[in-house]
C-alpha cells in the first residue's frame, strides 16, 4: 500500500480499533487493541510515517517508469542516475532538509493532537540503539531521516552498479539517443567490452565516422531501436559498432512489471 493511502486510512483504522477497545470483546483482543491504538498515536510512529512519505515522494516516479512495457533502457538509466544524485544532495544538505520547519508541517501529529517529542533517554539501552540528540528534531534526523536516505542510496548503488549500467550504454548507439554526452557513454562501453571487439584501437574513430553517416539520414530514416540500428549498420565498414550493438541486444533486459 502506498504510504499516502496509509496516512489517509489512519483515522478510520484508529476509529475501528477504538471501537474494539470499548466493545464487549475478549480480554486479549482489548489488550491488543489498546497496544495498537497507543502505538499508532505515538509521536515516533507519526513522525517516522511523515518523514518516510516525504522522502519516498522523490522515488515515486522511478518504479512507475521501470514498470512500463515499452522501456527505454538508456533513458531509464538516466532517471536512476538523476534520482541517485538528488538523494545524495539531500544527504549532504540533511541539516537544511531536516530543520525545525519540517516538523511544523507534521499535519498527522497535529490532526490527532499528538505532541512531537523524542523518547526518554536512558544511561544504558538494551533493546534499541541510543541516539544522542539535543532536540526532537535532532533525534528524528539521526534516527529516521539519515538512516532512510543512506539505505535508499546504498540500495540504488548496489542494484544499479557502475558495471551493469555501463553495459547498457550500447543503447546510446541508437541515432535517436544521440544527445548530450552520448559519445562518452559509448566510450565507457568500449572500455568494458574491449576484449570482445574486433579491433578496439579503431573503435573511437569508427564511432565518429559512423555518427557522420547517421547525420546524413533524414529523421524518418533514422533507426529508433537497437534491432533496426543493427540492420542499418554495415558490418564490414563498422565492425566495432556492429559488435557493440550485438552485445547490447543479447543483454537480458526487461521491465519489472508486477503482473509478469
Amino acid at each position: 500500500m502506498h504510504l499516502d493511502h496509509a496516512a489517509e486510512l489512519l483515522e478510520p483504522l484508529l476509529a475501528t480499533i477504538d471501537e474494539i477497545r470499548g466493545e464487549n470483546f475478549s480480554g486479549e483482543a482489548v489488550v491488543k487493541a489498546n497496544g495498537f491504538y497507543h502505538q499508532l498515536l505515538s509521536s515516533e510512529f507519526l513522525v517516522a510515517l511523515t518523514i518516510t512519505r516525504h522522502i519516498l515522494h522523490f522515488t515515486r516516479s522511478l518504479p512507475l517508469k521501470l514498470q512500463e512495457r515499452l522501456l527505454d533502457v538508456a533513458q531509464s538509466n538516466m532517471h536512476v542516475a538523476n534520482l541517485l544524485s538528488t538523494l545524495k544532495n539531500l544527504r549532504k544538505s540533511v541539516d537544511t532538509f531536516h530543520d525545525e520547519k519540517f516538523f511544523l508541517r507534521l499535519s498527522l501529529a497535529e490532526k490527532f493532537e499528538v505532541s512531537v517529542s523524542k523518547p526518554r533517554q536512558v544511561a544504558r539501552s538494551v533493546f534499541r540503539s541510543s541516539v544522542d540528540s539535543d532536540s526532537a528534531s535532532d533525534y528524528y534526523k539521526k534516527s529516521v531521516t539519515i538512516p532512510l536516505l543512506d539505505h535508499l542510496i546504498t540500495e540504488l548503488d548496489s542494484r544499479f552498479t557502475t558495471s551493469s549500467t555501463c553495459e547498457l550504454n550500447g543503447h546510446y548507439l541508437i541515432p535517436s539517443n544521440h544527445e548530450g554526452a552520448w559519445k562518452a557513454r559509448v566510450c565507457e562501453l568500449i572500455d568494458a567490452i574491449e576484449d570482445d571487439l574486433p579491433h578496439p584501437p579503431s573503435a573511437v574513430a569508427e564511432i565518429g565516422d559512423w555518427e557522420a553517416k547517421r547525420k546524413c539520414l533524414s529523421l524518418s530514416e533514422k533507426p529508433t531501436d537497437l534491432l533496426s540500428t543493427l540492420k542499418a549498420t554495415d558490418r564490414v565498414l563498422f565492425p566495432n559498432v556492429f559488435m557493440m550493438i550485438v552485445f547490447s541486444l543479447t543483454l537480458p533486459v526487461t521491465s519489472c512489471e508486477c503482473e509478469r
